[in-house]
């Protein structure tokens, strides 16, 4: 679906920072009566920054040491955020997991861990599918809280989400900051780019440089990478540290364009590229995307995503995902890397901070007939908390024995 004529006429009239993107196709965006959306996006224009400007350019710092090695990013959190979890009783306990997760892979690994949560924003999805059928009746698909509900009820696109996923982010990220006041540890968000809307409503212009103030990551997913198309106009034009995702029908030349599009600077710090391609294809697939990225010269940061290229439907016709190709992704991705002596960066992970029972295997011992216990998801299937602690001191403990092999190679 592209952009309608109504978008273009918006941001005319709202002279947001960034209009090049408004002329561009756009996928994954919904529909919204024009009078509502100019009214949110008038709102959203006007209101509270949700990041500031300083921290986007501390964290760029921080993911310019990820380059030679000296720390690991970990991005993690839920696959979809709920605007049901933005209260203090919930923020706390993921926090406080997110917390374990960090410690524990620190220790193993005996490297620093730049923490991102999918986080105070990650509430908007792309879907394959636009509709689905619910009662033998045809219903819009679910794309995150910001865009309708998870209730079959209210799956109508509502402008008016917008301002709410605002409000839960600000909130979230307030909660965020007093919980690490007194910690040296540094916490950041990040979600992916997708409803464009919102994401040009929030970035504001800081000496000459525009930031989008949404969070301090922001990424490109599969579905919109596409090179004079909007997404990739939108995050070319902005300072924040931004990530592409990369899975198995991704053009190499186009890969590279992209990436010089994104980094023409060639900032460290900068560019992470988020390769999710899937345990069964890893070894065949990754070997030349890593050499094509090579031919670029332009610095990047390989951050490994073993989560989407391992979906499957069980006989029940729920999603889940295998801690077995999870983990076994990760060594293969590390060893590939080493073989072509460039750096891990870090990895993404779509992880609960309960134990939900949505993906099998593990010490846990969940398997397809008992997902059904704890499956929560609104989205894909999570990790649960010991899934994730026994995949993050695994891999640590691997990365420990690299270094001291031979350290990485920037």
């Amino acid at each position: 679906m592209n952009l309608s004529y109504d978008y273009n006429i918006i941001i005319k009239i709202m002279d947001t920072n960034i209009a090049h993107w408004s002329l561009l196709p756009a996928s994954q965006q919904p529909v919204y009566d024009f009078d509502e959306l100019k009214a949110v996006i008038s709102h959203l224009a006007n209101s509270q920054p949700i990041v500031s400007y300083p921290e986007i350019q501390a964290l760029k710092n921080e993911l310019s040491n990820c380059h030679f090695g000296k720390k690991l990013i970990l991005i993690i959190g839920d696959c979809a955020e709920a605007f049901s979890d933005c209260k203090p009783s919930i923020l706390q306990a993921k926090l406080d997991t997110y917390e374990k997760y960090r410690r524990a892979f620190s220790i193993k690994s005996k490297k620093e861990i730049v923490m991102i949560g999918r986080i105070a924003g990650q509430f908007s999805k792309p879907r394959s599918d636009l509709y689905e059928n619910h009662g033998g009746i045809q219903i819009p698909t679910y794309r995150g809280d910001m865009i309708n509900g998870f209730d079959p009820n209210f799956r109508q696109p509502d402008p008016y989400r917008m301002i709410e996923g605002h409000t839960k982010s600000l909130d979230t990220i307030g909660f965020i900051r007093n919980f690490h006041r007194n910690s040296h540890q540094k916490f950041w968000t990040g979600h992916e780019a997708l409803l464009l809307p919102y994401e040009d409503a929030l970035t504001r212009s800081i000496e000459n440089e525009y930031f989008d103030t949404s969070a301090h990551f922001l990424w490109i997913g599969e579905r919109c990478r596409k090179l004079g198309q909007a997404h990739v106009e939108f995050l070319s034009q902005i300072s924040n540290p931004v990530g592409i995702k990369i899975g198995p029908n991704a053009d190499l030349e186009e890969l590279q364009s992209i990436m010089r599009f994104l980094n023409y600077e060639n900032e460290y710090g900068k560019l992470i590229l988020i390769p999710r391609l899937g345990n069964n294809i890893i070894r065949m697939q990754f070997p030349s995307v890593v050499q094509a990225v090579k031919r670029t010269g332009i610095p990047h940061i390989w951050v490994i995503d073993p989560m989407h290229g391992n979906t499957y439907k069980t006989n029940q016709g729920l999603k889940t995902r295998s801690v077995s190709s999870i983990l076994n992704e990760c060594i293969e991705s590390i060893k590939i890397l080493r073989e072509n002596r460039e750096s891990l960066g870090g990895f993404h992970f779509e992880a609960s901070y309960e134990e939900v029972t949505e993906c099998v295997g593990g010490n846990a011992g969940i398997t397809e007939e008992s997902l059904n216990k704890k499956y929560k998801t609104l989205c894909d299937p999570r990790l649960s908390r010991s899934q994730m602690l026994e995949i993050l001191k695994i891999l640590g403990s691997l990365i420990a024995k690299n270094n001291n092999d031979e350290p990485y190679l920037s």
